[in-house]
């Protein structure tokens, strides 16, 4: 390799490592341009990988946007990129767990398991710990998206645990999403409003302030869901009903 190309070859990938940067903080403008910058280059020097790639970031900027469709799109196509390279090991492109996302916004269940299989699969094979956690969280999202909320639940606290072997924080905040999302759904509130809090600290501290948004609308929903008498412990329940008699006293009584 020439020295020209060389230098070539490592300004875009520092392009790439910015693009990805700026759209985990939620500058999507910013990272679009870049990841813009390097499919523009890749087409021009006919680099399959360096495509993927930018597909990969593309796809995780839609998806970070909730624009589905897009992220169902470029994601796709990091996917099949990703077979035509005959590249099994997920450390290597990690947009796995970003494919099984869109795929369940967008209503394909089984195509998003059988992404989970596989991703399951070679995490085990490669000793990759924290592709196995956000292997376990797409379970959890499988489950979840079958209805199952009880082992939605359990894959999730297990991608908490292996998470805690191999710390990847942006990946664990996901997943503390993901599990207060389920447990909510589950009328876990407390449990849920827990997760969904942790998460959104843990975004705010990585400034993704996208995510940290998403999980502070969340936590919203939890908030609201807790208005009525039923969602309290006995002893606020007690409280509420002495303060209801209270303000029905007769004045003067």
């Amino acid at each position: 390799m020439s020295e020209a190309t060389e230098q070539d070859s490592q300004r875009v990938q520092a392009l790439f490592n910015y693009a990805s940067v700026q759209a985990h903080l939620g500058e999507f403008e910013t990272a679009t341009k870049a990841a813009d910058g390097i499919v523009a280059w890749a087409e021009r020097k006919d680099d399959a990988c360096l495509q993927m790639s930018a597909a990969g970031v593309i796809g995780f900027i839609a998806l970070s946007r909730q624009d589905i469709p897009a992220a169902r799109s470029f994601l796709d196509r990091w996917a099949a990129q990703c077979q035509v390279l005959g590249l099994v090991d997920p450390g290597i492109s990690r947009y796995d767990g970003d494919l099984v996302g869109a795929l369940l916004a967008s209503g394909a269940t089984e195509p998003a398991a059988e992404v989970t299989r596989g991703l399951a699969t070679r995490a085990t094979r490669s000793g990759r710990i924290s592709a196995s956690a956000v292997a376990a969280r797409c379970r959890g999202l499988v489950d979840s998206s079958a209805g199952d909320h009880a082992g939605a639940i359990r894959h999730l606290e297990e991608a908490l645990t292996v998470h805690g072997e191999c710390a990847v924080p942006f990946e664990e905040a996901r997943t503390r999403l993901a599990l207060g999302i389920v447990l909510r759904r589950g009328k876990r509130k407390r449990e849920a409003a827990q997760e969904l809090a942790d998460a959104r600290d843990a975004f705010a501290r990585l400034r993704s302030s996208a995510w940290t948004s998403r999980a502070e609308s969340e936590l919203g929903r939890v908030s609201a869901g807790r208005s009525t008498a039923t969602d309290l412990a006995p002893t606020e329940r007690r409280v509420a009903e002495l303060a209801a008699s209270g303000l029905t006293k007769p004045r003067g009584g």
